[in-house]
């Protein structure tokens, strides 16, 4: 059995279908090896989308550090306190 490969179309539709760009990539594990380079489009799209997660390999635990950081205020901080007023 073979790998799916998503057509730039097939992937719009499955990330609207898993809520965002975000989820679809890091949640739900779209990878670039799974985008068909069968038309200029998908080239590009796959391209782009393995720029992203190596963007994301460097971003990933610097993010989950400064929200690790942020947690430990969780049941600190009354989160009316921090409403605006206008």
């Amino acid at each position: 059995m073979g790998t799916w490969l998503y057509s730039p179309a097939e992937l719009y539709g499955k990330v609207d279908w898993e809520g965002g760009l975000y989820g679809a990539a890091f949640g739900y594990g779209i990878h670039s090896e799974s985008i068909s380079e069968a038309t200029p489009q998908g080239v590009e799209l796959k391209k782009a989308w393995a720029e992203m997660e190596e963007a994301h390999r460097m971003f990933a635990p610097k993010f989950d550090t400064v929200a690790e950081l942020l947690n430990a205020y969780a049941d600190v901080v009354d989160p009316d306190d921090l409403a605006i007023e206008v």
